[in-house]
């Protein structure tokens, strides 16, 4: 009796590419980072956090503000500072979204009397994209 497989080298080359992007899946890291930055976007765009509505500012910021020439009575968007300072960086492993302006910890997990108004959150929806785009890609090999 004898018995005989073909296919059997095109098959170890997919079980390799598979192997391979298991290991280092980082262009699909670089395209979650995308998503993030998407999404944290649409959180200053909306005013939200995962709760619901960012809480109103205080009448006498909003009154600080409309005196000023540059500013802007959007809920953490005086300056566009903190906005305009979100990065985002991935890898082989990872991808991750932050900011490096100081004061975000106080605004993200709120202090003494400045609200918690939550910023760096990723929403149901971008969950789903990145796993989406994660299982596109493990398809596409």
């Amino acid at each position: 009796m004898r018995i005989s497989f073909s296919g059997v080298d095109e098959l170890s080359t997919y079980i390799r590419s598979i192997q391979s992007y298991i290991q280092h899946p980082k262009q699909t890291f670089a395209k979650a980072r995308v998503i993030m930055l998407q999404d944290v976007m649409d959180h200053f765009k909306n005013e939200m956090s995962p709760e619901g509505s960012w809480t109103k500012l205080a009448d006498i910021t909003v009154l600080k503000r409309r005196n000023k020439k540059e500013s802007s009575i959007k809920i953490l968007q005086d300056t566009g500072r903190l906005k305009n300072s979100i990065t985002t960086q991935s890898g082989d492993a990872f991808a991750e979204v932050g900011t490096n302006v100081v004061y975000g910890a106080t605004h993200q997990f709120g202090r003494n009397n400045i609200p918690k108004r939550e910023f760096i959150w990723l929403s149901q929806e971008a969950c789903e994209r990145i796993r989406t785009q994660f299982i596109l890609d493990m398809k596409a090999i």
